[in-house]
């Protein structure tokens, strides 16, 4: 989202909390899709569960616009259960893959580059056809790649043998010891159906670094979870549909904050 700029990304940014610690964040991925998670501790709580349910139900607090939206929501999460209750119905089931990188990972056949600006044109295009999005061009990577998010994050590129840029991904460290993320990630429309993916993850040529393994080495701080086909686990977030309504009742014991600012949870006072 850092594709838009900083001022974009904290606009599109709703987050929960009590005492001075964030216990939920939201980010509004387009006008009608809230993508939601929480502290685990804070998953079952009762009374964050019905102060976020308040305000994704009702427009006037600005989290989601009236009409028909989505919400992403952790799987086991409260906020689920007391959506379904007032009408919304379940949309799509989301399942990670992962993968330890303590160990080694093994050398693909496939030429794998660690992106800069100078070649983010390679990127983009190749972003483009994945996933058809034609707004995504040099400049949108250029202010990705300039925010605060990207500093242990690394683009990169997979090349086939007559030296095409054929599939690209974004890897993202959130530090020591902690998980990695690989989005987005896609193949060119033109080379699809090859078993691309599999083949930069593949034992290969020496000389060549996966994903993983590239990713380590240019990132050192990005250990952790990576999406890997032979691990895989239940679906751990779930997308609902429904449809905002104005006049929805408002949690009592919550105080609300103003949009673009933190939604805070008190105990003893009232908005």
């Amino acid at each position: 989202f850092w594709q838009f700029g900083a001022e974009a990304t904290a606009t599109a940014v709703r987050t929960w909390s009590r005492g001075g610690r964030i216990l939920a964040v939201g980010l509004l991925d387009s006008p009608g899709l809230l993508r939601l998670t929480m502290a685990p501790e804070a998953q079952r709580d009762e009374g964050l569960a019905r102060q976020v349910v308040g305000d994704v139900a009702e427009p006037d607090r600005g989290v989601l616009p009236a009409g028909k939206v989505s919400v992403e929501t952790p799987n086991g999460a409260l906020v689920q259960d007391l959506l379904l209750e007032i009408g919304w119905n379940a949309d799509e089931p989301w399942t990670p893959l992962r993968r330890d990188l303590t160990e080694p990972v093994k050398e693909p056949n496939m030429r794998i580059e660690v992106i800069g600006p100078e070649q983010a044109p390679a990127y983009t295009a190749v972003h483009r056809s994945s996933f058809g999005s034609p707004r995504f061009t040099d400049e949108p990577w250029h202010a990705m790649a300039a925010g605060l998010a990207y500093a242990d994050a690394r683009c990169l590129v997979a090349y086939d043998d007559q030296g095409s840029a054929v599939a690209e991904v974004t890897v993202w460290s959130a530090g020591p010891g902690r998980p990695g993320l690989l989005e987005p990630m896609g193949v060119h429309a033109e080379h699809r159906g090859r078993a691309t993916g599999g083949r930069s993850a593949s034992p290969q040529r020496p000389h060549s670094r996966g994903w993983a393994h590239r990713a380590r080495s240019s990132a050192p701080r990005a250990p952790g979870l990576l999406p890997s086909p032979p691990t895989s686990q239940p679906a751990s977030s779930r997308s609902l549909r429904g449809r905002t309504e104005p006049g929805t009742p408002k949690p009592s014991g919550f105080r609300f904050a103003a949009p673009g600012r933190h939604r805070r949870c008190s105990p003893t006072h009232h908005a």
